[in-house]
């Protein structure tokens, strides 16, 4: 599997923070991704569509759903919840696991007196 990085997706750490060491890599996380739509956004719609037919014109394509399905299976996450119209999987697994099959790279950092995962 290859890594791409999506445009505008790097941030750089909040400005006057100041390190504050590394998350809990067994804290269970929970990530929504979407997914591409099947078609265009749509526009103006002169007719009412059922959720049924928006699903078939506009929501996510059932081999993206899978392609989701076979990536949470090969590092062990769990699907927590998978809304195709809505085009969304959530995914749950541990910190360290999540950050490493998305190629993240994970700090804790005081900010304003609170303390952020970055």
């Amino acid at each position: 599997m290859s890594t791409a990085i999506l445009p505008g997706s790097h941030r750089d750490h909040p400005v006057a923070s100041q390190p504050a060491g590394l998350p809990d890599p067994n804290q269970s996380l929970h990530v929504t991704l979407v997914l591409r739509r099947r078609t265009e956004a749509p526009g103006a719609i002169d007719a009412h569509l059922s959720r049924t037919e928006f699903l078939s014109l506009h929501g996510a394509d059932p081999a993206d759903i899978q392609a989701v399905e076979d990536f949470a299976a090969e590092h062990e996450f769990s699907i927590a919840r998978i809304d195709p119209a809505a085009r969304t999987v959530a995914i749950t697994g541990p910190l360290a696991a999540l950050a490493e099959a998305f190629g993240a790279a994970l700090e804790l950092r005081h900010v304003n007196g609170r303390v952020l995962r970055t």
